[in-house]
């Protein structure tokens, strides 16, 4: 659970790290802002680093995503998605906003 290259104690109870990023999406603030009596910003954005590059985060949010859908009487995995239109539309035009022949 520490992030990589760390090969020393832990210095922050893991709790805490999780704290600080519930905080930083609760609020929205940047990193840099992190209020104080948690982890040094650099901290906890080394955790959420190496938990994104580890599949942590997305592991997470499939166990969450699963948990919210089952507790609402959903099947817990997605049956579809929905894929916006935008892209294909834009594709039919040129960059200089005439439409395509052919």
């Amino acid at each position: 659970m520490c992030p990589a290259g760390g090969g020393g104690p832990r210095v922050w109870p893991a709790r805490r790290i999780v704290e600080a990023i519930l905080c930083l999406d609760r609020t929205g603030c940047a990193w840099l802002y992190l209020p104080a009596g948690f982890p040094p910003w650099r901290t906890v954005y080394g955790y959420v680093a190496a938990w994104r590059d580890d599949g942590t985060l997305a592991r997470l949010h499939d166990v969450l995503r699963a948990q919210v859908r089952a507790a609402a009487g959903r099947n817990p995995e997605p049956a579809a998605a929905v894929i916006g239109s935008w892209p294909v539309r834009a594709a039919r035009y040129r960059s200089g906003g005439q439409p395509r022949l052919g």
